[in-house]
Formats: C-alpha cells, sequence, structure tokens
C-alpha cells in the first residue's frame, strides 16, 4: 500500500490584465487630446496683446482705453465678449452699441458707436 502525499499549498497564478493595443492607443490618445487641450488654452500663445479701439471713426478716449487696458495679458479663448460690452455700455452714457471682435491669437477689436438722441418738443 502508497502512502498518499499531502497537499502542498500552491498559490494561483496572478492575473495579468491584458490590455490590446486598440485600448492602449485609445487611452494614449485621449490623454494626448487633455494635454494638447489644456496647453493651448493656458499658454501665453492666446493672450491678449493688443486692443484696438475705434470710436465711430476715431481712436477711443484715455479713459475708454485705460477701462480697457485690464484685459491684456488674459486668454482670448476664455475671454466673455458679452460682458465686456455690457460693463463699457454701463462705464459711459454716450455709448450705444458696443461691437468687440475677438481676432485669434492676440488681438481684440472693440467699435463703439454713439448713442443716438432724439428731441421730442411737445408744445402745450
Amino acid at each position: 500500500m502508497t502512502k498518499k502525499r499531502p497537499k502542498i499549498f500552491k498559490p494561483p497564478k496572478p492575473k495579468v490584465i491584458k490590455a490590446n493595443t486598440s485600448q492602449f492607443f485609445w487611452i494614449l490618445l485621449t490623454v494626448a487630446l487633455i494635454s494638447l487641450i489644456g496647453f493651448v488654452v493656458f499658454s501665453n500663445a492666446f493672450t491678449i496683446k493688443q486692443i484696438l479701439c475705434h470710436n465711430d471713426l476715431r481712436p477711443c478716449s484715455q479713459s475708454i482705453e485705460a477701462e480697457l487696458e485690464y484685459l491684456k495679458g488674459k486668454s482670448t479663448l476664455l475671454f466673455r465678449v458679452d460682458k465686456l460690452e455690457n460693463k463699457l455700455i454701463a462705464s459711459d452714457f454716450a455709448i450705444g452699441n458696443v461691437d468687440v471682435k475677438v481676432t485669434l491669437p492676440s488681438t481684440i477689436k472693440v467699435v463703439l458707436s454713439p448713442r443716438i438722441f432724439t428731441h421730442l418738443s411737445l408744445s402745450y
């Protein structure tokens, strides 16, 4: 009669997650796109360096130029046109319309139109 050997504990083989090449490609592409978008948005390539301002075919006044000066150094991609338009209209009563155009990579064009006043004379 032969003796049975006791069972020896054998740990299971570790499971290795295998990624095929298409999964690796898509993960790498996603990381690259996120990095590229972050670089473009936060790089100095798209910062405002020049502000062109015209008020009815004349250069803008010094007060309006000073008001626009805070924009230099900000990103043209994250720039909010509607906030600037509302701020300029609220700052000067004579401004009727503001047209702001962002020209990539680093220029903003501001065209101001005067408010048209109509005088009505009422006679009693």
